[in-house]
C-alpha cells in the first residue's frame, strides 16, 4: 500500500498499491483475486470509464468520498488523475470499492469498482493523457466528471477527446465559458446538473401554458421576466488561461440563463440582441434586456433580473452545489392572448415549493414541490433515474450566445 510521501495524488485517501502504469489492468486482476475467500463473492463491474480531473489536495479526499457514495449505482472504472510536481513521471496506483448487494445460500455478493488515481507533473500532462487512454475498459462508454471548477483547464482538454460525455453543473462554471463551450464542442452527450435542478421550474412552466387562460401566451407572449439571485464575487480564481475567464454577464445567474435559453428554445424565439437593463427606482436590483424574434417576426423581450436581496457565489466543487448557488426567485410571463385581452403566468419560489399563478377570468392556482438537491445528490438521482437532455444543447447555444453578446 501507498504511504504518505509515496501519494500519487496529495491528500488522496489511504488503501491504495503502488503500480507501474504499464501494469494497472494486471494489478487490478490480481487485487480482485486476493478478495476472492471464504464465502464471500465479488464481481468487478466496470461498466463505464470515469474520468475525473482534480486540482488540489481538498478536492481529490472529496472526490473519493462522492466515489464512495455514487459507485453503488453506478459502478466503473473511476480514473483520478491530476498534477503532482513532487512526481518525476507519470504514476500510478489502484484500489477497489466494493458494494454489499445480496446474500444466500451461504454466499454474500458484492459489486465493484475500480479505482485508478494517477499523476504527473505539470511538464508532463500529454503523457498523463496518454496513460490515462491506454488505461481506459474498451467497448465500454467513457464519461468526463468536472468536479472541482479551479482544476487546470489543460487537464480538462487532454480527456475531452477520450470521452462520450460530460457531466458537470454549470453554476460552478460561471467564470470559465469557454472551458465549457471548448467540451461541449468534443461530446456527444452533455448532462448539466443545474439542468437537473431546474426540472421542476420547466415541469411547472409548461403545467401552466395547459391552461386555457395561458395557452394564448405561446403565441402572443411579449415579455418574460427571470428573478434570481446575484452572484458575489469570489476572489478565488480558476487556474487557467486568461482566455478561459470569459464569464456570464455580471448581474445573472446561470440558472437564470439556462432557463431564459429554455424558455426562448421551446418558443423558437431567435436572439437579437442584449441590452443592459434600467431599473428605475430600484438599487437594489440590476439586469439585462435580451431581445428575442419570434417566428412570426414580433419582439419578445427576456428580462434578466438579479436581487440583492439574496446572494449566491459560484462553488468550487461539485459536492457545494445548492447550499451557496443563486436560484430562480420567480418568472413572470406577460402578453396578449386570444381576443386581444392582456394575460399573465407567473412563478414564484416560496421556500421548497413553486407557486404559480394564472391570470383570466377565471384564475387558476397551482403548487408544485421543488428538490434542494446537493450537487452530489443531482448527480447520485441522475445515476439512479436519469433525465431528458433533449432540449438542453439549443437552451446552452442561446445562453452562450447571450453571453458572448453581453460581453
Amino acid at each position: 500500500m501507498s504511504s504518505a510521501a509515496e501519494q500519487v495524488l496529495a491528500g488522496g485517501a489511504g488503501g491504495y498499491e503502488l503500480t507501474k502504469v504499464s501494469r494497472i489492468s494486471e494489478s487490478l486482476s490480481r487485487l480482485f483475486s486476493d478478495l476472492q475467500e471464504g464465502s464471500s463473492v465479488y464481481t468487478r463491474a466496470a461498466s463505464t470509464n470515469v474520468l475525473i480531473p482534480v486540482g488540489s489536495s481538498s478536492a481529490v479526499s472529496d472526490v473519493e468520498r462522492l466515489i464512495e457514495d455514487v459507485a453503488r449505482l453506478h459502478p466503473s472504472r473511476f480514473l483520478i488523475y491530476g498534477v503532482n510536481n513532487a512526481l518525476s513521471a507519470v504514476a500510478a496506483e489502484v484500489s477497489a470499492r466494493c458494494h454489499f448487494t445480496s446474500k444466500g445460500e451461504g454466499t454474500s455478493h458484492h459489486v465493484c469498482s475500480e479505482l485508478v488515481r494517477m499523476g504527473a507533473p505539470g511538464s508532463q500532462v500529454q503523457a498523463l493523457a496518454e496513460a490515462i487512454r491506454a488505461n481506459l475498459v474498451s467497448g465500454t462508454p467513457s464519461e468526463l466528471l468536472l468536479f472541482d471548477s479551479q482544476v487546470e483547464g489543460e487537464l480538462i482538454e487532454v480527456a475531452a477527446s477520450m470521452v462520450d460525455s460530460i457531466i458537470f453543473d454549470s453554476s460552478m462554471w460561471a467564470r470559465r465559458l469557454a472551458v465549457i463551450e471548448g467540451v461541449l464542442r468534443e461530446v456527444k452527450l452533455a448532462v448539466d446538473l443545474q439542468w437537473i435542478a431546474l426540472g421542476a421550474w420547466r415541469d411547472q412552466v409548461r403545467a401552466g401554458f395547459d391552461f386555457a387562460q395561458a395557452r394564448g401566451l405561446a403565441s402572443g407572449l411579449q415579455r418574460f421576466t427571470i428573478v434570481s439571485d446575484g452572484l458575489k464575487d469570489s476572489a478565488a480564481q480558476p487556474k487557467g488561461s486568461a482566455s478561459e475567464d470569459r464569464g456570464i454577464p455580471a448581474h445573472c445567474s446561470m440558472a437564470g440563463l439556462l432557463l431564459c435559453g429554455w424558455i426562448a428554445a421551446r418558443l423558437q424565439l431567435s436572439l437579437e440582441s442584449v441590452k443592459r437593463l434600467s431599473l428605475s427606482g430600484s438599487a437594489e436590483a440590476e439586469g439585462w434586456a435580451v431581445h428575442f424574434q419570434s417566428p412570426s417576426g414580433a419582439t419578445v423581450i427576456c428580462e434578466l433580473i438579479s436581487s440583492a436581496e439574496n446572494l449566491g457565489v459560484e462553488p468550487r466543487f461539485l459536492a457545494e452545489a445548492t447550499s451557496v448557488e443563486p436560484k430562480v426567485r420567480s418568472v413572470r410571463f406577460e402578453g396578449t392572448a386570444r381576443g386581444g385581452k392582456g394575460s399573465s403566468f407567473e412563478i414564484n419560489r416560496r421556500g421548497l415549493t413553486l407557486e404559480a399563478r394564472v391570470e383570466g377570468i377565471n384564475s387558476v392556482e397551482l403548487s408544485r414541490p421543488i428538490e434542494d438537491e446537493t450537487g452530489d445528490g443531482r448527480l447520485r438521482r441522475f445515476f439512479l433515474i436519469g433525465e431528458s437532455v433533449a432540449n438542453y444543447s439549443a437552451a446552452m447555444g442561446r445562453v452562450l450566445k447571450l453571453c458572448a453578446m453581453a460581453t
